[in-house]
């Protein structure tokens, strides 16, 4: 994650989470002087780790995220692939789990090789203001086995907006 040294904001280790081989997420607090804090959080879940470990931590997060009721984005790659949702109950569950609290911004595939195509990187938010003020979506380059992903959100504190 990197954030302009401008940007006053602060570490949250409560969310934090490393479980080694398994998940590791890091969180951070935009102070937004005009509006409720942001929480901003990247997320890693190792492919082929313990899911039902992985999806135990991220319902964690989740709710204690819900409690604050701060306005929240999630980031990540979160490997468990979104397409399969209906038919597979690893997807499902995480998505039961996200869906409480947070919608997704990406529905797209994420990771594309030549005979699969999955949705495996996700942003998930609980902002639900006007869809004008933001702009979200993939973005077509070759730089990696996943395709970049991006929200970008029009912000009311005139300091933050400038940043």
């Amino acid at each position: 994650m990197y954030l302009k040294e401008e940007i006053n904001y602060k570490i949250r280790k409560d969310l934090s989470i490393y479980d080694e081989g398994i998940m590791e997420s890091l969180f951070m607090e935009v102070v937004n002087e005009k509006d409720k804090n942001i929480l901003v959080g990247v997320i890693y879940r190792a492919p082929d780790s313990d899911t039902k470990r992985s999806i135990e931590s991220t319902t964690q997060i989740t709710e204690k995220i819900n409690l604050e009721n701060k306005k929240c984005y999630l980031l990540g790659d979160f490997n468990i692939n979104l397409l399969r949702a209906n038919d597979s109950d690893i997807s499902g569950e995480f998505l039961d789990i996200i869906y409480s609290f947070f919608k997704p911004l990406i529905n797209k595939p994420t990771r594309i090789k030549t005979n699969t195509a999955t949705l495996i990187d996700n942003i998930f938010t609980n902002v639900f203001d006007n869809q004008a003020n933001f702009v979200n979506g993939v973005l077509c380059a070759d730089i990696s086995d996943h395709i970049p992903i991006f929200h970008v959100h029009k912000m009311n504190d005139k300091k933050l907006k400038q940043k």
